[in-house]
């Protein structure tokens, strides 16, 4: 069986260090969660290329909603949202 993460949305709370809400503790989901975790540098580095060449090269009503979506994600990403 393929690993799965534990859905979202999920929520940094700040404390004693940070935790994130929403997790389960299925060892399944705990693989699934470690591999997402471990691949988000690399999701927004891609989401952050993808989101550049939007503003580059597409008219501003062009996926405007999907790049909305990417902008708000990055900056959830970087801490500048939550």
């Amino acid at each position: 069986m393929a690993p799965t993460y534990t859905l979202g949305p999920w929520t940094v709370v700040p404390g004693h260090g940070y935790k994130i809400e929403q997790w389960k503790g299925d060892a399944n989901e705990d693989v699934g969660n470690i591999s997402l975790i471990s691949a988000a540098p690399d999701l927004l580095e891609a989401l952050e290329e993808l989101h550049d060449l939007l503003d580059e090269h597409l008219p501003p009503w062009y996926l405007h909603e999907h790049h909305l979506k990417a902008k708000s994600a990055i900056q959830k990403a970087k801490g500048e949202q939550r």
